[in-house]
């Protein structure tokens, strides 16, 4: 009564991802695209609130991890924005310019700095940042140069220059995308890291657009695939663990790398710590690099993010 269910669909998205419908609330905006607040409209019951518990970069910690690209790990062990790290790496550029552009241009847009203040090299900073972002996610979606230059806002020609900078600085990460494709054209089948594997049969095929997107599945799976791992493996134990019992707290949502509960205010200061370790620890052993949840209560889902 007075809820909004959806549905989460297990066998609709093809790496394993929960899917939503009927509404698809995996669709609702976060940050700054939630520029009608839509978020703040789910709320809670009176006495209650809501825990959102999100993965911080889970597929750029899933690539480091399973390419065992040390430079990469470093940057997650040392507790640095990914895409920071990436930036500073690729571009040679110092992480502290670039962690203080993004600050500045944050105090720029709030009114509280001048834009003088946001100099060219600062700029600079902002832009490569950008894409050192666009085109980590983008190369773990297969993305090609023609793609990346539209999301990094360049030419295909920087687009292709970046990219190779890109795997210079990372190599083991070239690599790791090589063998995924050689994989699978040895086996037929892509694997996530709990070894569920997809056919990709079209990596055979004669026709090339067919077998690109087979080659672009096969570099994705053991990422997205792998996300989808861990982000279960968690529900599955947060389940065991009976917090509905222990604290009256109870899983709503699954949406993307982020899960939503709710429960009495009381309890949440108890229960949130619980649901970040077994969020942070979803498998026997631990990865290569630590993975990060970021954690909040609230009366909305917005407010609690």
């Amino acid at each position: 009564k007075d809820r909004v269910h959806g549905r989460l669909n297990q066998d609709v998205a093809r790496t394993g991802r929960l899917s939503g419908s009927d509404p698809n609330l995996q669709n609702i905006p976060t940050g700054d695209k939630d520029i009608h607040g839509m978020r703040n409209t789910f709320i809670c019951d009176e006495g209650n609130c809501l825990i959102v518990a999100d993965y911080q970069a889970l597929e750029m910690r899933l690539l480091a991890a399973a390419s065992l690209e040390e430079k990469m790990c470093d940057v997650f062990r040392q507790g640095r924005d990914i895409h920071m790290g990436n930036a500073s790496l690729i571009f040679n550029i110092p992480y502290e310019d670039i962690v203080y552009a993004k600050k500045l241009d944050g105090a720029v847009k709030a009114g509280k700095a001048s834009p003088e203040e946001l100099t060219e090299h600062y700029r600079y900073c902002l832009t490569i940042r950008q894409r050192a972002k666009t085109l980590g996610f983008g190369l773990n979606y297969g993305m090609k140069a023609k793609k990346l230059a539209r999301g990094m806002g360049c030419s295909e020609e920087e687009a292709e220059q970046t990219m190779g900078m890109y795997m210079d600085t990372y190599p083991a990460v070239k690599l790791f995308f090589d063998e995924a494709v050689s994989d699978v054209r040895d086996t037929g089948f892509a694997y996530t890291i709990l070894g569920r594997r997809r056919r990709l049969s079209d990596i055979w095929s004669s026709g090339d657009m067919d077998r690109w997107r087979a080659e672009r599945q096969g570099t994705n799976l053991p990422i997205q695939g792998s996300a989808a791992d861990v982000c279960k493996m968690a529900m599955i134990l947060i389940m065991e663990d009976q917090l509905d019992k222990k604290y009256d707290c109870l899983m709503l949502l699954q949406v993307h790398d982020e899960l939503i509960f709710e429960c009495p205010r009381e309890a949440a200061a108890e229960v949130m710590p619980v649901i970040k370790g077994w969020m942070e620890h979803p498998f026997p052993s631990d990865l290569e690099v630590p993975l990060d949840v970021a954690i909040g209560s609230g009366q909305s889902w917005g407010s609690a993010k």
